[in-house]
């Protein structure tokens, strides 16, 4: 047998009881075991009224090569994921260290730790306001709180409401 990347030949020499004597040659694809990689979620904010459940906070994303041969893409049937939560600080605000552990086929183990912190309005930004309809909003697309956007309108418009709004630490728009 010679390797040649990942193809095996093998070459036969086939002799019968008369002597005759023919060649054979056979060429198989080696299949290239390859491991995963385990990548685990960051550091996660979330309110203190939302769920800490991984479908909300992240869950760890096996990555492999897209090579796979003609085998089963490995973590679509018998990959575990398991994690255990420490909370370290309670209440609101409040911090959970949350451990994961991903076993993959082949007696493959991965660990990880992951930050979640619980906050009592951890996104720092109000909704996106829509301008209006002959108008414009200035700046356009700013969100953070503390910040003040106007309201002007296309010539022949007149604006109806609030000049100016600014979005406050409730994550609501005044005005």
């Amino acid at each position: 047998d010679s390797l040649n990347g990942s193809l095996v030949s093998r070459l036969w020499r086939v002799r019968d009881a008369c002597g005759n004597e023919a060649p054979s040659h056979v060429q198989k694809i080696r299949l290239r075991l390859l491991k995963p990689k385990v990548v685990f979620p960051n550091i996660k904010e979330i309110s203190c009224n939302d769920s800490a459940h991984p479908n909300v906070t992240g869950q760890p994303k096996i990555v492999v090569d897209d090579v796979m041969d003609e085998c089963r893409r490995i973590g679509t049937d018998t990959t575990v994921v398991q994690y255990r939560d420490k909370i370290t600080t309670s209440g609101c605000p409040g911090r959970i260290i949350r451990t994961w552990l991903v076993n993959i086929p082949n007696n493959q183990a991965a660990v990880g730790v992951q930050e979640i912190l619980a906050k009592e309005h951890p996104y720092s930004e109000c909704r996106l306001l829509p301008a209006p309809l002959f108008g414009f909003i200035n700046p356009k697309g700013e969100t953070l709180i503390g910040t003040t956007v106007a309201f002007y309108c296309r010539r022949g418009f007149r604006l109806a409401g609030s000049r100016t709004r600014t979005c406050e630490k409730t994550l609501q728009w005044s005005g």
